[in-house]
């Protein structure tokens, strides 16, 4: 099911998650963000790169550093 995708900067709201690429731009603010249910078939070479440089390694690390042991 597609959500609102907002910008984390300053919540503008930038249409379907999923009608956006994965590397999303705000044009309220200007901030370049991934997004992870985004279309990766028409990046430029430099969105490519970004998404490279940028991407989340596992999405996993952060729920794993809450675990109690």
């Amino acid at each position: 099911m597609a959500v609102d995708l907002r910008c984390p900067e300053c919540q503008d709201n930038l249409g379907k998650d999923v009608e956006n690429d994965k590397v999303a731009y705000c044009g309220t603010c200007g901030h370049k963000f991934y997004n992870e249910r985004g279309d990766d078939e028409n990046l430029s070479d430099e969105d490519r790169e970004w998404l490279r440089k940028n991407k989340p390694k596992n999405r996993g690390t952060l729920i794993n550093s809450y675990r109690r042991f």
